[in-house]
């Protein structure tokens, strides 16, 4: 999953803005790929004041018809990133477990258990976040650019790897 902890998400981009600050370096982030990951990550970056640019490849989100869950302490994360879920997707109360042949097994409790947790577990509609996440990230993202390697460099144990952003026209 694209969030794992909010303590684990805050800390390290909280240690990296400390760190690039102390070194006086004003540096912009480059992501690659402008999926639900990597604009949630632009998201998290811009809040503690770290400039992003966000490549996608192709120039529209494809209009994906799938949801897809969210577990509670990802809903949090989102929300605490100023994302309005409600908008994008459904809380849920109960999931019931069917067998192959449909028999019933189980009924798991998720919207008590996610309470909880301190936020309800959403289906979220993929399209419809993806687009809300683009807005919210607005002119950093750049859709139809694809980033292609360009050098890389090895120093002992270390790699780095350069990329070129290169705009595509669609047609």
């Amino acid at each position: 999953m694209f969030l794992c902890s909010k303590f684990l998400l805050n800390a390290q981009i909280g240690w990296f803005a400390c760190w690039a600050q102390f070194l006086g370096l004003m540096m912009k982030v480059l992501i690659i790929g402008g999926g639900i990951a990597g604009l949630t990550l632009a998201l998290a970056l811009k809040k503690h004041g770290i400039p992003v640019t966000v490549h996608e490849r192709y120039n529209h989100f494809p209009n994906q018809k799938t949801g897809f869950l969210i577990w509670s302490y990802a809903i949090k994360i989102l929300q605490d990133l100023g994302v309005p879920v409600d908008g994008v997707g459904t809380p849920l109360e109960a999931f019931r477990i069917h067998g192959r042949k449909g028999r019933f097994v189980c009924e798991m409790p998720i919207g008590a258990m996610s309470r909880l947790q301190g936020a309800d577990s959403y289906e979220i509609n993929r399209f419809r976040l993806s687009e809300l996440l683009s807005r919210m990230v607005g002119d950093d993202l750049i859709l139809g650019s694809e980033c292609v390697p360009s050098l890389v460099l090895r120093i002992r144990r270390a790699q780095l790897l350069l990329m070129v952003a290169r705009t595509k026209v669609m047609f």
